[in-house]
C-alpha cells in the first residue's frame, strides 16, 4: 500500500470514530492540494481488503471520474467498473463503481455499503438520498453550508499545518487599491447575479490591466485566469495574445481532447496563459501552473477558495503568484487563510438550480455552458464586456479590517462618481469621528494620479459644478433685481426665465 502521509492517517482514524459513534453521513474537509482522491482511495482499498465492501464513488465531472479511476489502480484496486453515459469502463458486476452524479441518478443504482461523494458541496439532496443505508463520506475544500445533508465535519488538515509541512506553498498576492462598485448588485444562489454583475463590471471597471499585471507581477510563470464570463474569457485571451504573450480559452462547452491539448501547451511552455470559465475551478492539477489570475469577482468563499487553491502546490520553479483585479482578496481574505467551517456556516449556498439538455435531455445544475453527456452547447446570450482601469497593483500582506474596508469603498465610489480621493477620507472621517491613517490616503491618492479615468470624471465634475453654480448665481441675481425693482410679478417672470430656452442656451 501507498503509505499516507501523517495527517491524511490521522482523518482517517476520525472517520472511523465517527462511524463508530453512528455518524452515517460525514464530511472531510482538506484544502485544495492537501490529497482528497487518494485519501479515498485508501479508504476504498481498506475497505475491500478487510470487509469485501461495495463501494460507489461519485465525482461531478468527467476529469474527476478519470482522475479516481487512475489513482484506485495505484492502489491496486482494478476491478472497476465506470457509470458515465456510453463509457467502454462500464462493468456492472465490479465491486467498485466509479460514477457521474447525473448518470447515478438515471440507472438502476448498482449496490454499495460506502458511497464516496467528490466535491460533496455540488451533491443535490437525491444523490444522497439514493443510499439510504449506506455510509456515505463528502469530501471538499469547501464544506459550509452543507446541514442537513451530512451529519458531522472532519477537518483533515489546515493551510497552516499544509504549508508548514511543505504540502502547499503561501503565495504572494497582489490586489489594486481600489474595488468595484457591486452594492447595486443582486446575489442569486449564494453569488452575484451574472448579468448585473457584468454590468457593474461596466460601470465600475476590473482594478488594473490584466496583460499588464502579469507581465509586472506574473513572475513569467504559467497562469490561469478566472473571467467573468466566455466572451470576457475570450477577450483576455486575444489581448494577451496581442501582446506578445501567447494564450488560449477555455469553457464548459470545449470538447475534452481540446482541453487536454491546450493544458498539454500550458505544461509544455508553448501556452503561457489559460483564460476560463468555470473550467478550471475544481478537479483540475497542474503544479507547474504558479500564477492566478483573478478577473471576476465572487461573493462565494468557496468559488475563491477554490480558484486561488488551483496554484498552491509546490513546484520547483518558484513560489505561487495570485493577481487580483477584482477585490477578492478584501472580500475573502489572504488565500491560504484557514477557515474554520461549520455544516450550518452561514455563507452555505442554496441547493443548485438544473437544467436539462435539449438533445440527450440529461439534467444538471444551471450555468454550465454545455452538457457533460453529449457535449450539446447551451445558447448563450452575449453580454457587454467588463472594462479596465489603470490603477495600480499592490502587494498584500494581510487582510484589511472592517474599517479600511469601509475607507476602500469610498475610495472606490469617489473613483466611480468623479471625486477627489480626499472625499474618502472626509466621508470616514464622519463615520468614525477621526481622519484615516496617512499611508491609507496616500495610496488612495497614487491610485487617483495614474487613473486617467478617474481625473477626467473629476474635471468633468468640476465642470458641472461651476456651470451649476453659474445658473444658481444668475437666478439669485434675477430675484434680487426684481425685489429690488418691486416687480410684483417677479416670481412668474423668474418661473418664465427658467424655461427658457433663450437663457439656458
Amino acid at each position: 500500500m501507498i503509505a499516507l502521509r501523517d495527517y491524511q492517517q490521522a482523518a482517517v482514524q476520525q472517520l472511523r470514530d465517527a462511524v463508530t459513534a453512528g455518524a452515517k453521513r460525514i464530511v472531510l474537509a482538506l484544502p485544495t492540494g492537501g490529497g482528497k482522491t487518494p485519501l479515498a482511495c485508501h479508504i476504498i482499498h481498506s475497505a475491500r481488503q478487510h470487509f469485501d465492501a461495495r463501494v460507489v464513488f461519485v465525482a461531478p465531472w468527467i476529469q474527476l471520474i478519470d482522475q479516481a479511476v487512475t489513482q484506485l489502480a495505484r492502489w491496486g484496486v482494478t476491478d472497476v467498473g465506470v457509470l458515465r453515459g456510453d463509457d467502454a469502463r462500464t462493468n456492472p458486476a465490479a465491486p467498485v463503481q466509479v460514477a457521474s452524479r447525473e448518470t447515478l441518478r438515471r440507472r438502476a443504482l448498482p449496490p454499495a455499503s460506502i458511497v464516496i461523494i467528490d466535491e460533496c458541496h455540488r451533491a443535490p439532496q437525491s444523490v444522497l438520498d439514493l443510499y439510504p443505508e449506506a455510509t456515505i463520506i463528502g469530501l471538499s475544500a469547501t464544506p459550509g453550508g452543507l446541514k442537513g445533508l451530512f451529519e458531522s465535519i472532519v477537518v483533515g488538515a489546515t493551510y497552516k499545518q499544509l504549508i508548514e509541512a511543505g504540502h502547499l506553498e503561501q503565495p504572494r498576492c497582489f490586489g489594486s487599491p481600489t474595488s468595484a462598485d457591486l452594492s447595486g448588485v443582486r446575489t442569486t444562489a449564494g453569488d452575484w447575479s451574472a448579468g448585473e454583475l457584468e454590468a457593474a463590471m461596466m460601470a465600475g471597471g476590473l482594478m488594473g490591466d490584466c496583460v499588464q499585471g502579469y507581465r509586472e507581477r506574473g513572475g513569467g510563470f504559467r497562469a490561469v485566469c478566472f473571467a467573468v464570463g466566455i466572451a470576457h474569457s475570450k477577450q483576455l485571451a486575444a489581448r494577451f495574445c496581442a501582446a506578445g504573450i501567447a494564450a488560449e480559452h477555455m469553457d464548459g462547452g470545449t470538447p475534452k481532447v481540446d482541453r487536454d491539448a491546450i493544458l498539454g501547451r500550458l505544461e509544455a511552455g508553448l501556452t503561457r496563459v489559460v483564460c476560463n470559465v468555470g473550467v478550471l475551478t475544481e478537479g483540475w492539477d497542474q503544479p507547474s501552473v504558479r500564477t492566478c489570475i483573478l478577473a471576476r469577482p465572487t461573493k462565494s468563499l468557496g468559488l475563491y477558495k477554490q480558484m486561488v487553491g488551483r496554484v498552491l502546490r509546490p513546484h520547483p520553479s518558484g513560489r505561487p503568484i495570485v493577481i487580483d483585479h477584482a477585490g477578492n482578496l478584501e472580500r475573502h481574505g489572504m488565500p491560504h487563510a484557514d477557515v474554520e467551517w461549520s455544516l450550518d456556516d452561514e455563507r452555505k449556498a442554496k441547493t443548485p438550480t438544473l437544467r436539462t439538455c435539449g438533445q440527450c435531455f440529461a439534467m444538471m445544475e444551471g450555468g454550465r455552458a454545455a452538457c457533460e453527456h453529449c457535449g450539446f452547447v447551451f445558447p448563450v446570450v452575449a453580454r457587454a464586456l467588463p472594462t479596465e482601469t489603470t490603477a495600480p497593483l499592490v502587494e498584500k500582506t494581510k487582510v484589511r479590517g472592517e474599517q479600511e474596508a469601509y475607507f476602500w469603498g469610498l475610495v472606490a465610489r469617489a473613483q466611480a462618481s468623479g471625486f477627489r480621493p480626499g472625499y474618502a477620507g472626509a466621508k470616514w472621517k464622519d463615520k468614525f469621528g477621526k481622519w484615516p491613517p496617512w499611508d491609507w490616503s496616500q495610496t488612495a491618492l497614487a491610485a487617483y494620479n495614474v487613473d486617467a479615468d478617474w481625473q477626467e470624471r473629476q474635471r468633468r465634475r468640476e465642470r458641472e459644478k461651476a456651470y451649476w453654480k453659474e445658473v444658481n448665481d444668475k437666478a439669485r441675481k434675477k430675484i434680487a433685481d426684481a425685489q429690488f425693482t418691486g416687480a410684483n410679478d417677479a416670481g412668474d417672470s423668474f418661473g418664465d426665465w427658467l424655461a427658457s430656452e433663450e437663457e439656458f442656451g
